[in-house]
């Protein structure tokens, strides 16, 4: 492993996280025919929980600070969810560093650091 611009071994960290769809407008389509088809048009974008989007927020900026690489999967994404279940994740927030989980993600700044630093 090679070091950091602060010094520190490069790690290999990820975060994996499920966005919940939130549907802004929704509404049926109407056929030629003038009778409502099942297909309906959709409008929604994804977003964290309050917990889940915490969570990253503080991972990011430690990681930032530290210079360290993150990667982030949203299992909301088909892709990110295929590894994410080839991992065997089940639940979401679920942090890992150089392929080892992490049971218990620290709630500070200094505590998350040690552990990346610890790892």
């Amino acid at each position: 492993m090679e070091n950091n611009k602060s010094g520190q071994i490069d790690r290999r960290i990820e975060l994996y996280l499920r966005s919940d769809e939130i549907i802004t407008h929704q509404s049926p389509v109407k056929d030629s025919d003038h009778t409502i088809s099942i297909n309906q048009i959709k409008s929604s974008f994804y977003s964290l929980n309050s917990r889940e989007a915490g969570i990253k927020e503080l991972i990011v900026r430690v990681t930032n600070k530290d210079g360290q690489l993150l990667k982030i999967y949203d299992l909301a994404y088909r892709a990110d969810k295929t590894r994410a279940i080839l991992k065997g994740i089940r639940t979401t927030p679920r942090l890992y560093i150089d392929g080892h989980k992490i049971d218990e993600i620290p709630d500070n700044d200094e505590d998350l650091s040690n552990l990346f630093r610890r790892s």
